[in-house]
């Protein structure tokens, strides 16, 4: 599977993020195979959906304050 370009393009995705996303990837491929992972799947989901927010928040906060 190629990475997409559009990810590395994001300032505020850390190398740590970028790692978590393809573990969440992982999660989800392991789940379609055998749904009984659907708990863990959506909880790590979840748990990387509000890192998102909020390192982009943080970002954003970061530039406005900077300008």
């Amino acid at each position: 599977m190629k990475a997409r370009k559009y990810f590395l393009n994001k300032p505020w995705l850390s190398k740590g993020i970028f790692m978590s996303l393809r573990k969440k990837n992982t999660l989800y491929k392991r789940f379609l195979n055998k749904p009984d992972n659907q708990n863990r799947f959506k909880s790590y989901r979840n748990i990387l959906t509000r890192s998102l927010r909020l390192a982009k928040r943080n970002y954003y906060e970061i530039e406005v304050k900077g300008v």
